[in-house]
């Protein structure tokens, strides 16, 4: 009982939040706040800031490219988003950097909305911080893999088979459909699971690299 007694004590201590750790992870959680306050202002921020690529093509509107991640269907929407974004905050709250994490964040916003500009073409319009959040997690755990590598590549394994199974023809998203208001784009969570593996690899190999290893807290 022990060794039990230990493990939970040692896992509630990691998602307890010490200041310190808020303060570093202030960028993750501004970005929750910030996408909640959008809802608002709907439906106008979605018309302003959505992925459409009709007015992307036609009138050159490029900032939707990385504004679209910050918009949501809905209220249902927002809350398993901001959810799954908390969540990851807490995980990986030691290895919170402000600068390399927004570099991360808005670059992996642009790279997803550029595949699914290039390869998705039936999708017409996406909102929603999904995509982000997949890549985001992905990331977090290259971070990480230096002090838990077996660990990391275990959860990177299981997020690849979520991107993976919801490519097949029989996954059935109807449930989250229904509770977000809308079509899930899981083209979304493949590329951001993509886009963060490659800034994962990057980050590892690549420490002389001014933006990730010299990055200031």
């Amino acid at each position: 009982m022990k060794p039990i007694r230990a493990t939970c004590r040692a896992t509630l201590q990691t998602l307890s939040v010490s200041k310190a750790h808020f303060k570093a992870a202030k960028h993750n959680w501004l970005i929750i706040a910030a996408t909640g306050l959008f809802l608002l202002f709907e439906p106008a921020a979605s018309a302003i800031l959505q992925y459409d690529r009709v007015l992307i093509e036609a009138n050159w509107q490029i900032w939707r490219l990385v504004t679209s991640h910050w918009v949501h269907l809905g209220l249902n929407h927002w809350l398993m988003n901001a959810l799954g974004f908390g969540l990851i905050t807490l995980i990986f709250q030691q290895e919170q950097s402000t600068y390399r994490d927004l570099c991360v964040f808005f670059t992996l916003s642009l790279a997803i909305s550029l595949l699914i500009y290039v390869f998705s073409v039936d999708i017409g319009r996406y909102v929603g911080l999904s995509g982000v959040i997949h890549g985001y997690f992905v990331y977090y755990l290259a971070v990480g893999a230096r002090q838990t590598p077996i660990l990391c590549v275990v959860g990177w394994g299981c997020t690849l088979a979520k991107v993976v199974n919801e490519q097949l023809a029989h996954y059935d998203g109807s449930h989250t459909a229904e509770l977000i208001g809308g079509l899930v784009a899981y083209d979304a969570h493949l590329y951001g699971f993509i886009c963060g593996t490659l800034i994962g690899i990057i980050f590892l190999y690549s420490d002389r690299h001014q933006i990730f290893s010299k990055a200031k807290r």
